[in-house]
């Protein structure tokens, strides 16, 4: 008979973050003028690295794809329980992903043909829900660690309700 362990709180936490990542990746991200057919957030997440080159020419459109190199750094700091380091990360993230709504304009091919963005999908949404939560995630962690260490006694007070011996 095998007796199942009940799974960490660090796991489900960056599990759950995974979770609405992939589902993000899975659902449109944007709406272009003038496409019938939204662009794939998988699309983006694979090739939106090349976006980093704009940077050079002072565009910060791509700033937001930097936010998935601190979501995966957050939740392996949160699943090895050093909640700071990914509060810190996730933190960065956040700030990375909320540049996404600063886009205005999608490059739509490698000419360099641009199409006015009108409106998010499904699937924008999900991976700003699954930033937030590796944001969250470690805050609501590392609180309860900071409760459950406040609850413990220490040495002087357990020493304190010991009877004296005479």
């Amino acid at each position: 008979m095998t007796i199942l362990r009940q799974p960490q709180l660090s796991t489900v936490a960056a599990a759950s973050c995974w979770l609405l990542f992939v589902a993000a990746c899975c659902l449109p991200a944007f709406r272009l003028e003038g496409r019938p057919e939204p662009e794939p957030a998988i699309g983006l997440l694979l090739i939106g690295w090349l976006g980093l080159f704009q940077l050079l020419d002072g565009q910060i459109d791509a700033l937001g794809w930097l936010a998935n190199p601190f979501f995966l750094m957050s939740t392996l700091l949160t699943l090895a329980r050093s909640y700071r380091p990914a509060l810190a990360s996730a933190a960065v993230a956040v700030a990375f992903a909320l540049t996404s709504f600063l886009i205005r304009e999608m490059m739509v091919n490698e000419a360099g043909h641009t199409r006015p963005v009108v409106g998010y999908g499904a699937g924008f949404w999900l991976w700003q829900a699954a930033i937030g939560l590796c944001l969250l995630a470690p805050a609501v962690l590392l609180a309860m660690q900071h409760y459950r260490a406040a609850e413990k006694p220490t040495l002087l007070e357990f020493d304190a309700e010991l009877p004296l011996r005479s």
